[in-house]
Order: C-alpha cells, then structure tokens, then sequence
C-alpha cells in the first residue's frame, strides 16, 4: 500500500498507553480514494509537531510511515499539513445563528415554555455560540450546536407539514432547542484551533457523550 497521499482529518484524540506514554490517534480519510484509515503517532513523532497539525478537517501529507495489516491502522513517522481548516463558524455567522434561535423560541406559542427556554439560552450566551455539537462525530467545531439545533428546527418544521393529525408543535420544537443544551456545559472548544475536550467537572457529575 501507497501511503504517501493526502488525507483529511476527520477526527483526533489522545490516549496514553501501557507505558504511560501519549499516543496520538486519527481517523484519516484518503483525499482521493475517500478510503477511511485509523493512523497512530507514537510519542516521540506526535511530540514533533504543534497542535495545530491535527485539527479536524485539516489536509495532511504522510511523507513516512507503515501500514499494519494485522491491525488495520497506519503509524505515522513524518507528516506535513497542506491545508489548515478553520476552528469553526466565525463570529458573524455565530451571532446570526445565535439571532435566529432566539426568533424560534420568541415564536413559540406557550408562555411558559418560551419565558423558561429563553431564561436558559440568555444565561449561556456566551458558551452557546461557540459550543460544539461533539467532540469528534459531527458539528465538532465553533458553532455546531447552535448549527445542529437549527437544522433539528429545520427538520421538525418540514415533518409537521406532513403530519396528519393534530400535534403539539411547540413541545417537538422546545425538544429541538433543548435536546443537547447540556453540551454547552461538557465541552470547553478552543476558538483558535478548534479542539474539542470534556470539561472535567462536568464528567464528575454528569454522564458525557463521550464515555
């Protein structure tokens, strides 16, 4: 197998081994085939490079390394980046996503719900606009919760069209808004670099999409 090719990170994390030391892993995808890969950096090669180098989404060249048949995953010696992706949505898009949710909730029709929803997303302002929807699966990135949540809007709004019967639709909605609020108190999303990590004092209390 070529391993010399260009590859889009789709998604990084860092465990420690049985000799307590730091092995970087990586879900690669191939740029030209699409073929999906699991690549490993040891220690000693991660250590090499700046954080930077293994955002999501990013292009990667691997100049050296082995491809493992017994283990189906590629250990990376030497790598380049090609192409830095962004961390996330920017500021403006976020303050129009942000704008947008709160129209929703000022459109729902019970009191009630709308007053204690609005409470919630005023009091996490902040956190909410940058919040990632995940840690590595989808939206992982500046601002994909609040773009997750609307698409969720989204959905609802088009399957109420083909609904026959009576529905409530501001519990379906509410649910939309506030199905993964909680994600904006388990994730801590550095805006410059996009990486995602579990807030610690979350998973003390708190069972994490991550466990």
């Amino acid at each position: 197998m070529n391993i010399q090719q260009d590859y889009k990170i789709l998604s990084f994390t860092l465990s420690e081994t049985k000799m307590k030391k730091t092995m970087a892993n990586l879900t690669l995808e191939a740029v030209e085939s699409h073929e999906i890969f699991n690549a490993k950096l040891w220690e000693e090669d991660y250590l090499k490079y700046e954080k930077k180098y293994f955002k999501p989404n990013n292009i990667i060249f691997v100049e050296d390394g082995t491809y493992s048949e017994q283990y189906k995953n590629l250990i990376i010696k030497k790598m380049s980046l090609i192409e830095e992706a962004s961390a996330g949505l920017s500021e403006e898009q976020c303050d129009a996503l942000y704008n947008n949710l709160v129209n929703v909730i000022n459109d729902l029709k019970n009191e009630k719900v709308k007053q204690a929803i609005l409470l919630k997303v005023e009091e996490n302002k902040d956190r909410l606009k940058v919040a990632p929807a995940a840690k590595n699966n989808h939206h992982n990135y500046v601002g994909g919760l609040l773009k997750h949540t609307l698409e969720c809007v989204e959905i609802a709004k088009g399957v109420f069209k083909s609904i026959p019967t009576k529905i409530d639709e501001d519990l379906i909605l509410s649910a939309c808004i506030m199905h993964d609020f909680g994600k904006v108190f388990e994730y801590n999303i550095d805006t410059e670099t996009g990486f995602v990590e579990v807030d610690e004092n979350f998973i003390r209390t708190w069972v994490s999409h991550t466990q």
